[in-house]
């Protein structure tokens, strides 16, 4: 499979099923109160573009509003903090997991101006500091916040960026909030649903996954995998392909010339995409839609993630990924002179140096390390476990009576 065919021929009527499930839905909630559709920064940036192709192709004039919505989980986060420092600490918990509060407060004021951040650290003693971030260790430096003499205070601070996130999110009371986003748990969502609790907040997601099994999370009620759902990849249900390399979804969705939104200002610059080589294929079939069966666009998805050729790897390659909330990088896939170097210092400390399990998308670090045995290796797996499933489905279901 060549770049044209992997995006155009294959993600671009993936991503068209994405815009008519999701053109259903907001008709759908459209019909019980006026509704909103916000397109959350950046990955909603693309999908905004190709959801207005779609939109313009199919002559459709929509009964729900569209906006674009400067928004992050680090930009939530703050407003959550300052709705309330139990349940903020509590969301910060998850996002930050095992990290102390003084990682926490550097993550938070690292691309401001207001708050000097090493002179704001030195104002707080270690036990507060090097907490691990708790619901209660976030209350206590927050409660020591407000009764320190300093010139900033980050109460004050997050109270801001809190309205400021208000003058982006205009839904009112007894309206529809639809956030769109490529996925895959919300917290977005779910820090929209705890701050505005009289709307109603829908999650339009590409993909949805409880993956941490976080419990209980309400706004999953009204969350919405337009293109599938599922806690884990398994090799018999092809939308759950996606979450073996989900970096593969999100690098496709993330502009190039557009920044994640962690800070808001007084005055947000207005945005204008610019599509990148991969973008560009998928839109080309909006622009130009054929027929296609998404049964089909699926199981190739799944085989392409699931049992990669070396070209397949090669194209959809992407070195490193670092998370936007935690600023942490892994690598995708290890290239052979890293495999090497850490192969070697591995040696020397007498370790297991694990290459596959230290890459995000271990079937295209398996085709990477081992060449044609890999690529075998991922086959057998993969076709074993299609045929036992099809074998299961077809004989025995009927016998049993399922």
């Amino acid at each position: 499979m060549n770049s044209e065919e992997l995006y155009r021929d294959t993600m671009g009527p993936y991503f068209y099923e994405f815009c008519h499930r999701l053109h259903a839905l907001a008709t759908m909630y459209s019909t019980t109160a006026s509704t909103r559709v916000y397109f959350c920064r950046r990955a909603g940036v693309v999908l905004y573009e190709l959801f207005r192709l779609f939109l313009k192709f199919n002559h459709i004039n929509p009964s729900y509003d569209l906006y674009d919505f400067p928004v992050s989980r680090i930009a939530a986060i703050k407003a959550a903090l300052a709705e309330d420092p139990m349940w903020g600490g509590h969301v910060c918990s998850i996002v930050f997991k095992n990290k102390t509060v003084r990682y926490l407060i550097e993550k938070l004021l690292s691309k401001q101006n207001e708050i000097n951040t090493e002179r704001y650290l030195s104002s707080f003693d270690s036990t507060i500091l090097e907490a691990k971030i708790t619901p209660g260790s976030v209350k206590q430096w927050l409660s020591a916040d407000s009764k320190n003499e300093i010139d900033n205070s980050i109460v004050n601070y997050l109270n801001r960026q809190r309205e400021c996130l208000a003058e982006h999110f205009s839904s009112l009371a007894g309206c529809n909030a639809i956030i769109v986003d490529s996925g895959l748990y919300g917290t977005v969502s779910e820090i929209l649903s705890g701050l505005y609790p009289a709307v109603k907040c829908i999650s339009g997601f590409v993909y949805l996954s409880n993956y941490n099994k976080i419990n209980p999370s309400p706004h999953m009620s009204y969350a919405y995998g337009l293109m599938g759902s599922s806690t884990k990849a398994e090799y018999s249900v092809n939308h759950s392909a996606v979450l073996r390399h989900w970096h593969f979804i999100e690098k496709l969705l993330e502009p190039d010339n557009i920044d994640s939104v962690s800070e808001y200002s007084l005055r947000m610059e207005p945005i204008k995409l610019s599509m990148n080589h991969e973008q560009s294929l998928v839109a080309d079939f909006f622009k130009s839609p054929s027929v296609y069966d998404i049964s089909g666009v699926l199981a190739t998805v799944n085989r392409v993630l699931s049992h990669p050729s070396s070209r397949e790897v090669s194209i959809i390659y992407s070195s490193r990924r670092t998370d936007d909330a935690s600023g942490e990088s892994k690598h995708i896939i290890i290239n052979h002179e890293l495999e090497a170097s850490i192969r070697k210092t591995d040696r020397l400390r007498r370790v297991n140096y694990g290459i596959v399990r230290r890459a995000l998308w271990r079937e295209g670090q398996i085709v990477t390390s081992y060449g044609l045995v890999g690529y075998i290796y991922n086959g057998i797996r993969y076709y074993i476990i299609k045929f036992r499933t099809a074998f299961l489905e077809k004989l025995i279901s009927p016998i049993v009576g399922i």
